[in-house]
């Protein structure tokens, strides 16, 4: 047994003081009887023992009569019984199991870190321990062709955290990567039983739970159960066959990272991961949208912190998240750019933030906006249709047949008992097919009549206006580019002015000019006219579209 750390006062204060054990002397002079002199004798009994110790102090054992007389007649007599209260005997109990914990862990007793507070705060924790002992958490992670060797040991790990053995301890201490622990324990945290660095007792059973225990063999044969469950029909199954005879989990589990979990495989996920903060670009024109983009970056960011855990990795801070994520935006679209701006200022939050930086991103994504105005009237030509409107066909609006309306009904002339039996969604949508292709009875008192679906006439009438629309387009665009441009230039200049500036010449991509000259409520002025512009012309896009 470890040299004891309480001195005579110290014993006193932690039996018999009211704010500790709470006995009285006589009962403590009984207990040491018992067994119990000092904390450490805690260490010795186990449940079932400081039942019988409650059981004796309750009702002692009678004692000779004194006297020579009676003692030759064998006369017994009845000893007054030593009182705990229920107070006492649940603080004794906690005792013994703080004891325990200690012994565990490695940590000496001591008057402070077996104290009453400290006690309770471990015998909440306690509690929840044992819980979890009693809760069924299913079966372990199943390893399919599907997922990653890696991927599954760190799902079995964590699985691992939540089975306690019969140590009373999480099961992960038996996979931990080091078995061996250092003789000295961590700083323990002040009015807490367990350590800075782990902060919990479940942390410090993992971390410190030694492997040279009789039942260590126990909790180490029912992890390499839960192994051989998880892989049984995968291939890595041969992997952990060498220690099937002696159940073996710890060296099951090692041996599979070893071979299929190895650095080899963390390197490439950090070569990937990199590479899409490095080389992948996103330009707003194919059907990837800007929220997936930024997706991959987040996932690259979770890859790269998981495989720290295991390798020497360099993971980027929200700063540089953002500086990458705002280099890989290669796109003209004016929306995106002018976020992409207000990102670039905004020191005190996005700029500094990755999620916050996602959030006012996503909403200016151009392929969004696209995929949105499908199903609406868009400045698509319906070159396969007859000229009406998108929703009859072609390549933009619902894409119906050639030849048939949103309703069902056929796009042709009717004769009056065929119109009066449609519905009336199917005449009112035939009546303006009519009117927008130039046929009705009118029409057809004139002899006019209109141009089949997909006639070379009617094609080359779509065409020109197909034509038309991407002109205007086209125009809108660069007006926009042009303003957003002027805009930028406005704002940087504004910022570089300064009142008691000295003239001094700023360049804006290559463009180049004197700043100190102008006022800065000139420059600032010139600076809301740009952006006015913008505004106005980004209003006047969406009223077009």
């Amino acid at each position: 047994m470890a040299a004891s750390l309480f001195d005579a006062a110290a014993l006193t204060l932690f039996f018999e003081d009211a704010n500790n054990m709470g006995l009285s002397n006589r009962t403590r002079l009984q207990l040491a009887n018992e067994g119990i002199t000092d904390p450490e004798d805690f260490k010795e009994f186990d449940e079932d023992g400081m039942t019988a110790i409650f059981s004796s102090l309750l009702k002692p054992p009678k004692v000779p009569v004194a006297g020579a007389a009676a003692r030759a007649n064998g006369a017994l007599r009845e000893i007054q019984a030593y009182e705990v209260s229920a107070k006492s005997k649940m603080r004794l109990k906690g005792a013994r199991l703080i004891a325990k914990f200690y012994d565990n862990v490695g940590r000496p007793l001591d008057p402070d870190n077996m104290a009453w507070p400290v006690i309770k705060r471990f015998l909440e924790q306690w509690k929840a321990l044992m819980e979890r002992k009693k809760a069924d958490h299913g079966q372990p992670p199943k390893l399919t062709k599907n997922h990653a060797v890696h991927k599954w040991v760190d799902s079995f790990v964590l699985h691992l955290s939540q089975k306690v053995g019969v140590r009373d301890a999480p099961l992960d201490y038996i996979v931990r990567a080091i078995a061996a622990v250092d003789p000295a324990p961590p700083a323990r945290q002040i009015g807490d039983p367990h350590s800075i660095e782990m902060g919990s007792i479940d942390g410090d059973l993992t971390a410190r739970m030694p492997h040279n225990h009789p039942l260590y063999k126990v909790d180490n044969g029912m992890v390499f159960d839960m192994i051989e469950t998880s892989v049984r029909g995968h291939d890595v199954a041969a992997t952990i066959a060498p220690f099937r005879r002696g159940r073996d989990g710890r060296g099951a589990l090692l041996a599979m990272k070893s071979q299929h979990a190895g650095k080899a495989i963390y390197d490439q996920l950090v070569k990937d991961a990199e590479s899409i903060f490095k080389s992948r670009t996103w330009t707003g024109t194919t059907s990837v949208t800007l929220s997936q983009h930024m997706g991959l970056h987040r996932k690259a960011y979770i890859t790269l912190t998981e495989c720290a855990e295991h390798i020497p990795v360099e993971v980027p801070n929200d700063r540089a998240r953002v500086t990458y994520l705002l280099d890989s935006l290669k796109t003209i679209d004016p929306s995106v750019l002018a976020a992409m701006a207000a990102v670039r200022q905004d020191d005190a939050d996005k700029r500094v933030n990755f999620e916050n930086a996602f959030t006012f991103l996503a909403p200016s994504c151009p392929v969004i906006a696209k995929a949105a105005k499908k199903g609406r009237v868009t400045f698509e030509a319906n070159v396969s249709g007859t000229g009406g409107k998108p929703h009859q066909g072609g390549l933009g609006g619902d894409r119906e047949k050639p030849g048939k309306g949103a309703t069902g009904v056929a796009l042709r002339y009717h004769k009056f008992e065929e119109f009066k039996n449609l519905s009336k969604e199917q005449q009112q949508e035939l009546t303006e097919w009519n009117k927008a292709n130039g046929g009705g009875s009118k029409g057809k008192k004139k002899g006019k009549r209109t141009s089949p679906a997909g006639s070379p006439r009617n094609n080359s009438s779509n065409e020109k206006k197909f034509k038309g629309m991407i002109a205007s387009m086209e125009a809108r665009q660069a007006e926009m580019i042009e303003a957003l441009t002027e805009a930028q230039k406005a704002n940087i200049a504004a910022m570089h002015a300064s009142p008691a500036a000295s003239p001094r010449t700023a360049g804006v991509g290559a463009v180049q000019g004197t700043v100190g000259a102008v006022s800065p409520e000139v420059m600032i002025e010139r600076a809301n006219v740009a952006m006015l512009k913008l505004s106005g012309i980004l209003k006047s896009k969406d009223t077009k579209a």
